[in-house]
């Protein structure tokens, strides 16, 4: 049989050629516009080192996988999505491994999902809510939240906390409850730490409009206790993936020049539990843990953040798979405070399912998910706090849309993420 590596010889110019015809890129979608579109069903690590072979040669990428293929760890099959230069999707068709969807990967998901677009807001400062029926970008996001805590009429104060790698600020909007202090119930939440997950962004901006309303709304609603959001972790990543690749998941750090790709993930760069188990190496890999814990100026940014005062709990806003996930991350043994983990977690998760009937899992981290070392809430409860990790729309079977999914689906998720926060506000208390 003829490898990919023979065909790749073969047919890789006078398919760059055809591609480069179709003119420059306009938006994220753009490195996959006249790809295949296929779902791939893999079932043998054959089949996994096959597959590696054919994204190593630049002919396919996954567009669904959370990192790297890989079969699960029960032997089971695993299903993904793939974009494919032709000659690779035909090869892949005809030996039967692979169900096409679309002769044009970057037309699909435009049509499907969208790009993010500007908006205008009213001219006598109302809070539009047609805000939320599109993908926004990033300008437009921050505007909306620096408008949001303008109108709050002093109830919200915004911050910034650091710089990105390439220079952004990091914001931080506070709501300081009347009489608290450095030592009584404290919340963080974190949006955006992958730049591809768009949605959790917009729920970030979603929950900083109507908190920092509430909190103007009604003085006793926050007293004693203080809510910290950063509704944009990674804005660096988050414009790159509207202008220049969608899945983009890393923040934007140049790694050994050209020859890894750009970033490292800043959901495994933290804490002492840094480089342990499932955050990769290899500067290449979606899972790169940088060059040492706390190596990327994101990641101090929410350090310094973290350390301002004690957490009583701490949420990191991902997606998707529509799953509630407390700590440990990176050992499947139980936490110490599991009890309270689910005590207060299972609050949480009720509200989340009560606001659209969805479904959410929940359950500690590695046995729920998976294993992974240096993410967010773990370090947030080495440092105390309880440490949760969201993960919002869409739900874990529709591997196509997982990280581009619809944009019906952005104020239903902002809403049931704001549900669930709300009982973590009202329940710090219990904790």
């Amino acid at each position: 049989m003829v490898s990919f590596r023979q065909l790749a010889v073969v047919t890789a110019v006078a398919d760059g050629a055809r591609i480069a015809r179709k003119g420059a890129r306009k938006d994220g979608f753009s490195p996959l516009d006249g790809k295949v579109l296929a779902n791939l069903d893999v079932c043998s690590q054959d089949k996994v080192d096959e597959m590696k072979e054919v994204f190593t040669e630049g002919a396919c990428t996954l567009v669904s996988a959370e990192w790297e293929l890989e079969l699960p760890a029960d032997g089971s099959c695993t299903k993904v999505s793939v974009a494919c230069a032709p000659w690779a999707a035909e090869h892949l068709l005809q030996e039967g491994h692979a169900t096409k969807v679309s002769d044009d990967a970057g037309g699909f998901y435009r049509e499907k999902s969208g790009t993010a677009k500007s908006f205008v807001e009213a001219a006598s400062g109302e809070l539009l809510a047609d805000f939320y029926s599109d993908w926004r970008d990033l300008e437009t996001q921050m505007a909306r939240v620096h408008a949001a805590v303008a109108a709050s009429e002093g109830a919200a104060e915004l911050g910034v906390i650091g710089q990105s790698v390439e220079g952004r600020d990091i914001e931080v909007v506070r709501l300081r409850g009347k009489g608290w202090s450095p030592g009584m119930p404290r919340l963080v939440l974190t949006f955006n730490v992958h730049a591809r997950e768009w949605i959790t962004g917009m729920a970030g901006v979603y929950a900083v409009e109507k908190m920092s309303a509430m909190a103007r709304d009604d003085p006793e609603w926050l007293a004693g206790k203080e809510i910290a959001l950063v509704p944009m972790v990674n804005p660096d990543g988050k414009k790159h993936s509207e202008g220049f690749w969608r899945f983009q998941r890393k923040n934007m750090r140049v790694v050994n020049g050209s020859l890894c790709t750009t970033g490292v993930d800043l959901n495994r760069n933290v804490g002492s539990s840094w480089g342990k188990f499932g955050a990769a190496s290899r500067c290449a890999a979606e899972t790169y843990r940088g060059e040492a814990a706390f190596s990327e100026p994101e990641s101090q940014a929410l350090d310094k953040l973290f350390r301002e005062a004690p957490m009583t709990a701490m949420f990191d806003v991902h997606s998707y798979g529509q799953m509630l996930l407390y700590a440990w991350s990176w050992t499947k043994d139980p936490n110490p405070r599991a009890a309270e983990f689910e005590s207060y977690g299972g609050k949480v998760h009720a509200a989340m399912e009560a606001r659209h009937g969805e479904s959410v899992k929940f359950g500690p981290s590695a046995a729920t998910l998976y294993q992974a070392s240096g993410v967010i809430p773990d370090y947030a409860t080495e440092l105390g706090a309880l440490g949760f990790t969201f993960e919002i729309r869409p739900s874990g079977f529709r591997h196509l849309l997982g990280f581009t999914p619809p944009k019906s689906d952005i104020l239903l998720s902002a809403e049931e993420t704001f549900d669930g926060l709300l009982a973590a506000v009202a329940n710090l208390d219990s904790v």
